[in-house]
C-alpha cells in the first residue's frame, strides 16, 4: 500500500527507498527461513518478531539465497533504468515463486 501511494505521487526517490528496504527485508526473510530449516534454532533469527509467520512459510518452497540475491540485483538495475516499481515487484515475485 505504501509503495502504491508513493508511486501515485510520483515520488521516485521515496519509492526507490521503499524498494531498497523491501529488497533487504526479502533477503533477510529468506535467510531466516533457511536458518530455521537447517538449524531449527530461533536464537539467530533476524525477524524474530515474525517467528510464527516464518515457521508457517517453512512448509512451502523456499527460494535459494542466490536466486533472491540475483533477482534483487536485477531489480536494482531495473530501477536505475526507470522501470515502473509496480511492474518490477510483480516480475520479482513471479520469479521467486
Amino acid at each position: 500500500e505504501t509503495l502504491d501511494k508513493l508511486i501515485d505521487k510520483q515520488e521516485e526517490k521515496s519509492a526507490m527507498q521503499v524498494l531498497e528496504g523491501l529488497f533487504s527485508d526479502l533477503l533477510f526473510w529468506v535467510r531466516d527461513l533457511h536458518y530455521l530449516k537447517v538449524t531449527g534454532e530461533e536464537k539467530g533469527v533476524f525477524h524474530i518478531d515474525h517467528l510464527e509467520a516464518l515457521k508457517e512459510s517453512l512448509e512451502g518452497k523456499i527460494p535459494t539465497l542466490e536466486k533472491v540475491t540475483e533477482c534483487t540485483e536485477k531489480g536494482r538495475f531495473a530501477l536505475q533504468r526507470n522501470i515502473k516499481p509496480k511492474h518490477l515487484l510483480e516480475n520479482l515475485l513471479y520469479q521467486l515463486i
